[in-house]
């Protein structure tokens, strides 16, 4: 099921895709008609597929992105997942495992010729490989992205995102957009110049083995990026709940995630507060109490970045050290190139043969 040859035939699909559908294009890089053989304890999730309305008047697609390590799921993730699908019943709702995730990052990206060599610097495949992600898939196939432990609230209903905005964000408890939960149509100018921002991060690093995520990859970075996008909007506010008016006359529309006077979050964020949330005290092997969060990271092996920072001990160095190494370790020469793909910056000489 994982040999070469199929993964070789997948790339070789995902080439030629310039002229199918959206639907059908995601359900290939996610590998939805697989079959999935799962432990004993784990469920196999396949895609919500649901025809896009090509007659409903909309610029943010009705598509929902979730990722998680594997496609086979724990009971309480499909529990998750079934919330999204009861609240967004009109949404196709993809689930991207790990192998998915790496496949689109892996794809040349033409507004972003730096981008693969600044992943040389990106050594966590967890929190920083997924900030990197869902700015991508959203860029190039728009629609929503949560993160996979957001309970779906009471009141969240389809005509929370307008239908005549093209991107969506909550504020989070510093007015910065909600990464954990934004929607963008295609191609989206916020979403590419969040790309460029954390290009620019990444490669500016000082120390590759322990970098600053929320400022490197995470919502830092997305932030800075809506400032620029939102240079031109009149709001004396740009954070404040509302339209607002941004580059080239995109209307996003920022919502808050809780309501002001009862506190009903319309997104659970992170499962820690209000129903389902991932502390609770759930029965776990040889009936002990643990909570969700444990007896999901048990059935999963879903590993929290800080976990995965701290067991890497090694020196420091900065994301320029390593990019010299790698180039004087393949003798090759690589280039940054600016946007018309003219070498600008970071050259480096091929190494006598």
């Amino acid at each position: 099921m994982n040999n070469t040859s199929t993964k070789t035939g997948r790339k070789e699909q995902v080439k030629d895709l310039a002229n199918v559908d959206v639907l059908t294009q995601l359900q290939i890089l996610t590998r939805g008609n697989e079959t999935l053989k799962c432990l004993e304890q784990l469920i196999p999730y396949k895609n919500k597929i649901v025809p896009l309305n090509q007659t409903e008047q909309r610029f943010i697609p009705k598509i929902l992105h979730l990722s998680i390590k594997s496609k086979c799921i724990p009971r309480d993730i499909e529990e998750y997942i079934d919330r999204w699908s009861e609240k967004l019943p009109n949404y196709s709702i993809f689930l991207h495992d790990d192998e998915a995730v790496q496949a689109l990052i892996q794809e040349s990206f033409n507004d972003f010729p730096n981008m693969k060599r600044a992943l040389n610097c990106v050594l966590f495949k967890g929190a920083m490989t997924i900030d990197i992600w869902r700015i991508l898939v959203l860029f190039k196939y728009g629609g929503v992205y949560s993160d996979i432990d957001n309970w779906a609230g009471n009141d969240l209903r389809e005509e929370v995102i307008p239908y005549n905005v093209t991107g969506f964000t909550f504020s989070d408890i510093w007015k910065r957009p909600s990464q954990w939960f934004m929607a963008f149509e295609p191609r989206h100018p916020l979403m590419y110049l969040t790309m460029k921002q954390i290009i620019h991060n990444v490669l500016s690093l000082n120390d590759v083995h322990h970098p600053p995520l929320v400022f490197t990859t995470g919502p830092a970075a997305l932030n800075d990026a809506y400032l620029v996008f939102m240079s031109t909007d009149v709001a004396k506010d740009k954070h404040e709940r509302g339209y607002h008016k941004g580059t080239f006359g995109h209307w996003m529309f920022k919502e808050s995630w809780s309501k002001a006077q009862e506190g009903d979050p319309l997104i659970n964020i992170g499962g820690w507060q209000g129903n389902h949330s991932w502390e609770d005290l759930v029965e776990g092997p040889n009936s002990t109490n643990i909570t969700r969060r444990e007896r999901i990271q048990g059935a999963t092996g879903i590993m929290h970045h800080r976990k995965e920072r701290r067991k890497n001990r090694k020196q420091g160095k900065s994301c320029a050290q390593l990019l010299k190494e790698i180039d004087e370790k393949n003798g090759q020469d690589l280039h940054f190139y600016d946007k018309n793909g003219n070498k600008r910056f970071g050259v480096t000489k091929r190494l006598a043969s």
